[in-house]
């Protein structure tokens, strides 16, 4: 039980640190930042999306990674985000 603790505890802290170091990279969006951040906060809860505008900036940003390669109905996903729930410490 106590494993089991501390290991949500470490993750809940790389996902804080995960937010953080991907909101300062937001921030140099301008205009497109505060949509941007809704975004982000969005990915936690649904770490699949489809396209539009402001998946194509974090792509470039590395926020973001595309699932296959397909020409339509494109899938794009939070990487690190995802990977944080599979690490082995």
């Amino acid at each position: 039980m106590i494993e089991i603790s501390k290991e949500a505890v470490e993750l809940s802290r790389k996902i804080i640190e995960l937010r953080e170091r991907d909101r300062k990279k937001i921030a140099y969006l301008g205009k497109s930042a505060k949509p941007a951040l809704l975004l982000l906060e969005r990915l936690y809860n649904q770490p699949f999306i489809t396209a539009n505008n402001l998946i194509k900036k974090f792509l470039k940003l590395g926020v973001l990674k595309e699932w296959g390669n397909r020409k339509r109905n494109r899938v794009f996903f939070y990487e690190e985000y995802l990977n944080l729930f599979h690490q082995k410490e």
